[in-house]
């Protein structure tokens, strides 16, 4: 396992959860190379395999450090993994120096489009050489082709907290009363476009309702603490049951950013019987859209039809459901090992 992240978000938090799962039904060491951080400690601590360090080369901005970084991590890579039967790479700037360092031993992660011309040239060009690529959803794949042939849509796995929240009578017939929460969780990052939406859903909201952002502060995310009678909370980032706790009082959960890859937080808002807003055209659109386990808009115009909507319509529980099954880490580790262990039977055929 190769990787350059340094924090335990959502990408990595559900590669935990596959790893994880990998190893309770397969068993087997795997073992991690990355950077000092969150993603190394975790693993170190977790017992699925030894953790080794990389160090980041010096640059003046990230993409810069992390192309500068390339080289060690191949030499790092090529010695440590050596005599592993497979390398999986988990972060958008290691899949070029683990696919050409390993080639048909080597599967490439992808779970997000990157955002410069170059991270997309780097990482189509990786997934042409690779053994093969699993993209957690089809909007991840698109700039990819034509290397369809290597590439399988894997969904990404949420070890969701139990189902216990089926609360305040939220059952298929029963419509809201009273104020409207509106959760919204994210990283301060202006990718994610979180005051913009904040903005957005204010309008469309009534006096009273509330907007509780997890992830980062008022100031981090530069929104108000009012807007029109409609308040804004910013709790900071919480740990997993403090915010299974959260999301369950929610009513609704609003995925800002228009290009979100895969939408963890829509997979967790599910678990709890919260139907989540999402922009089309995004990966987490597409488990929406399938499901019909939530609600997918097109532009923050049509938030304020929709949330009049919401406010008088009962949640679709089964919908909401079958989100949480397609997520499954049993389910989502099986397909990813059908597909390695059909890779390494094709290479021992070949061999």
């Amino acid at each position: 396992m190769v990787s350059l992240s340094t924090n335990c978000w959502g990408a990595e938090q559900t590669l935990q959860a596959l790893f994880g799962e990998v190893a309770r039904v397969q068993g087997g060491q795997i073992d991690l190379l990355a950077p000092r951080g969150e993603l190394l400690e975790w693993w170190s601590a977790s017992g699925l395999g030894y953790a080794r360090e990389l160090s980041l080369a010096r640059a003046p901005d990230t993409v810069t450090r992390f192309v500068r970084t390339m080289p060690r991590l191949a030499r790092a890579s090529a010695s440590l993994f050596a005599g592993h039967d497979l390398v999986h790479s988990h972060h958008q700037w290691s899949h070029a120096a683990v696919a050409y360092t390993f080639r048909n031993r080597s599967v490439l992660d992808v779970h997000d489009i990157p955002g410069t011309r170059l991270g997309r040239s780097m990482q189509r060009r990786a997934a042409a050489v690779a053994g093969h690529t699993f993209a957690a959803s089809s909007s991840c794949a698109t700039h990819l082709e034509p290397h369809g042939k290597r590439v399988t849509i894997l969904p990404r796995p949420v070890a969701a907290q139990n189902r216990d929240s089926w609360r305040r009578g939220r059952v298929p017939g029963k419509q809201r009363v009273g104020t409207v929460e509106v959760i919204i969780v994210a990283r301060p990052d202006p990718w994610k476009r979180v005051g913009e939406g904040v903005s957005a859903m204010a309008e469309a909201l009534a006096p009273g309702d509330r907007i509780t952002l997890v992830g980062g502060r008022l100031d981090d995310y530069k929104v108000a603490s009012t807007y029109q009678g409609v308040r804004v909370e910013a709790v900071g980032r919480l740990e997993r049951d403090a915010l299974t706790q959260l999301m369950s009082r929610a009513d609704v959960h609003f995925l800002t950013s228009p290009a979100e890859p895969f939408g963890r937080t829509v997979v967790e808002a599910a678990a709890q019987g919260v139907p989540s807003i999402v922009f089309a055209g995004s990966g987490a659109a597409e488990t929406v859209a399938k499901t019909r386990g939530g609600y997918v808009i097109a532009a923050h115009a049509e938030l304020p039809a929709l949330m009049r909507r919401i406010r008088n319509e009962s949640v679709d529980i089964p919908a909401l459901e079958r989100i949480v099954e397609t997520h499954a880490p049993t389910r989502v580790a099986q397909e990813y090992l059908t597909v390695v262990r059909h890779l390494s039977t094709v290479r021992s055929e070949k061999s």
